[in-house]
């Protein structure tokens, strides 16, 4: 909304005031962001720097130089707790040299509440921490850092749970959508959206017969009159077939990501096959959801999409991919019933 953008304008401001104060008008303010995991996490994590670009940070790899240190993380990589835990262990030090420096933690791990106690108990070097769901509040949240000179944690509780079977586009576990959402839905007392392979009315009703109390959609969307990602990108969704998906990352020890087929993809699996490392593999990856979704560069992006891309074959306004939705998901539900009567 623009009052939300304008108050993330207002407390970028107050921010950069507040850092002048806090480290000296002449100051030459660093940062360090580091980002584990996904292409998610890493596209957050341009995000991020953005928005500390605005507020007259420059940025650096070398902790001792920094201001303020950031570390962006995933909770879907192999010891990820453990690494994270490691990094800001190792900051103690430097924060105990430097009790101006600035240490912040963030991404999904981050928003899990057993980490968030965690860090709260025994890391008192971290200045601020908060998850994805917060990730646009980043300047309100270092503004009440700044400003009242305490802790800030901004976890939200969670109102629901998505159960993604492994047929959706982007990061996935191996478990499919139809084996996936009843379990979950016998197993908690929150609601549950389901996703993965669900893009028009059919997939709709589906879920809702599963017990889910409603649905996440993403690859219908991408072919959306309102997405802002590169053409390119949208004529490979409109264009593909259900067999046009390929997922990497699944032998090397990475969390699998599925994605358009692409010179991108087929050279990171021949990387995988050949043997290369999870470090390796992992340079091959970064940037790449950008280049996808900003230069729709099929040599290095990574075109995140579902199965289901199968199934969608038309450019529509957000408003009349949903009306079509619900449309036949209410006709199909009402005409299969009978079926078990």
């Amino acid at each position: 909304p623009p009052e939300e953008i304008q108050k993330q304008r207002d407390d970028t401001a107050r921010c950069a005031g507040l850092l002048a104060e806090r480290f000296g008008e002449d100051h030459t303010l660093l940062a360090l962001v580091r980002s584990y995991g996904c292409q998610q996490n890493t596209s957050d994590g341009e995000r991020l720097m953005g928005m500390l670009a605005e507020m007259g940070f420059g940025f650096t790899e070398e902790p001792a130089q920094a201001d303020l240190i950031l570390y962006n993380t995933c909770a879907v990589r192999e010891n990820a707790e453990v690494k994270v835990f490691g990094n800001v262990g190792e900051l103690s030090h430097l924060k105990a040299r430097r009790p101006e420096l600035l240490i912040g933690l963030c991404g999904c791990m981050a928003q899990q509440k057993h980490i968030a106690a965690k860090i709260k108990q025994s890391y008192p070097q971290v200045d601020f921490l908060f998850g994805t769901h917060t990730l646009y509040k980043f300047p309100e949240i270092l503004l009440e850092t700044l400003s009242r000179n305490k802790r800030t944690f901004d976890v939200e509780d969670s109102d629901g749970v998505i159960a993604e079977g492994c047929e959706s586009g982007g990061h996935i576990g191996s478990i499919t959508t139809m084996c996936l959402v009843p379990q979950v839905v016998d197993a908690v007392s929150i609601p549950v959206l389901a996703a993965g392979g669900i893009a028009d009315g059919r997939g709709l009703a589906a879920a809702l017969m599963f017990g889910a109390q409603g649905v996440q959609m993403g690859t219908v969307f991408l072919a959306s009159e309102e997405c802002r990602i590169h053409p390119v990108y949208k004529d490979l969704v409109l264009s593909a077939k259900d067999t046009d998906t390929a997922v990497t990352g699944e032998i090397c020890g990475g969390a699998p990501c599925r994605q358009i087929k692409t010179r991108y993809t087929r050279r990171v699996n021949e990387r995988e096959r050949a043997g290369a490392t999870f470090a390796e593999i992992e340079e091959l990856t970064v940037g790449s959801l950008r280049r996808a979704v900003q230069d729709g560069d099929k040599e290095n992006g990574s075109f995140m999409c579902g199965e289901i891309a199968g199934l969608v074959k038309e450019l529509r306004p957000c408003a009349k991919i949903l009306e079509d939705i619900f449309t036949q998901g209410e006709a199909v539900m009402k005409d299969r019933l009978s079926l078990i009567k």
